[in-house]
Formats: C-alpha cells, sequence, structure tokens
C-alpha cells in the first residue's frame, strides 16, 4: 500500500510459474492485508491462470479452502472480483471475467475496476 509499482517490481521479477496455483492461500493473505486498512471500501481482484483444485506439496489448501477464504472476505465486506487467464473463476467469483491473452489484462483489469467502482456510486 502507498508503494509504486517501479519500486515493488523487482520482488516480482522472482516470480517463475512452477504449475501451482495457491489461490486461496493468496486470497487470504490479501484479505487479511485488506481487513486492517482504515478504508470504507476494500476490494480484491485475483488475477490467475491456474484453478486451485489439486492439492500439491506447495499447497495444503483445495479449492473448497478457497470456497471457504471467499465467504469469509465476503462476511468481512471485502469485495471480490477475479480474472481468469484461459480459465473460467465464474464458479468461485460473481464478478469474474476470462480473458484468452495476457496482452489484454490491463483492458479487462481496468474495465471491470470502473464497473465496480460505478455500480457501488450508483
Amino acid at each position: 500500500f502507498g508503494e509504486s509499482a517501479r519500486k515493488s517490481a523487482p520482488r516480482f521479477a522472482a516470480l517463475i510459474p512452477n504449475g501451482c496455483t495457491p489461490m486461496a492461500e493468496a486470497m487470504l493473505w490479501a484479505g487479511t492485508q485488506l481487513a486492517g486498512r482504515k478504508e470504507d471500501r476494500k476490494i480484491l481482484m485475483v488475477v490467475g491462470d491456474g484453478q486451485p483444485e489439486k492439492q500439491s506439496e506447495k499447497s495444503e489448501i483445495s479449492r473448497s479452502k478457497a470456497v471457504q477464504i471467499k465467504r469469509e472476505l465476503d462476511r468481512f465486506g471485502i469485495e471480490t472480483m477475479a480474472l481468469g487467464i484461459k480459465i473460467d473463476v465464474s464458479w468461485l467469483f460473481s464478478k469474474s471475467k476470462t480473458i484468452n491473452d495476457v496482452k489484454d489484462l490491463p483492458q479487462a483489469m481496468f474495465s471491470m475496476m470502473q464497473a465496480t467502482l460505478l455500480q457501488k456510486a450508483a
């Protein structure tokens, strides 16, 4: 929070695809970060290219845990939305969109965020 994308970018350079989608863990971490914020409105946007369906040695939290964490986020008033890259995430997120190419990501993110912000403002 409050850090520029340029300053935080080096931390993301170390991320590499490894066949694991720890969506539930990421939602739990982000939800905890948002819950402690003073802002009246908290929005969590999940972007992913895999389903949290199978447990692995990297992830002990499965698809059912993602559903539980999503319920908790809702209970705490954290709005959620998701973008799936070549996957359908509507099974978990009522506000969701699927894109087929990463180059479509910025436009999809901004359009979803704009619709969400305008919906609440109306």
